[in-house]
């Protein structure tokens, strides 16, 4: 797979780095703008924390779920990795890959974060995000 750094429009209205792949992997899915991404969940973080230093999972499920998104499980327990983060293994559609401690997003094979965290086509996909109209 191919990599393009985009941090999805952060830069606009925060400085420095964070450990925001959800809201951004989440913006370039929706096609929301970040701060609207980060808006929603930063109302549901707890006082004193960031959506920029992570989103617990639960949240953002149901958010992607009730947008339209379809989750697609890769891996039970005790399967293993079925799946890596490499083309011939993935649809060319767009979709969030949920990765060990990260999300990222993907379209026509090509990643979109800010870094590459394909490791060489290595990278173990849990499972994605996808919509069915796509």
């Amino acid at each position: 797979m191919r990599f393009v750094y985009s941090d999805a429009g952060r830069s606009n209205y925060f400085k420095g780095d964070a450990d925001d792949c959800v809201i951004r992997a989440i913006a370039h899915a929706t096609k929301k703008d970040y701060k609207e991404v980060y808006n929603h969940f930063k109302k549901m973080t707890p006082k004193g924390k960031s959506p920029r230093t992570g989103v617990h999972k639960k949240l953002y499920h149901k958010y992607l779920l009730e947008n339209g998104f379809k989750w697609i499980s890769f891996m039970t327990i005790g399967s293993g990795c079925t799946k890596h983060l490499r083309a011939e293994e993935l649809p060319k559609k767009p979709f969030i890959a949920r990765l060990s401690k990260h999300l990222t997003f993907v379209d026509n094979h090509i990643v979109y974060d800010t870094y590459d965290c394909t490791r060489n086509g290595g990278r173990c996909v849990y499972g994605i995000y996808i919509k069915d109209s796509l």
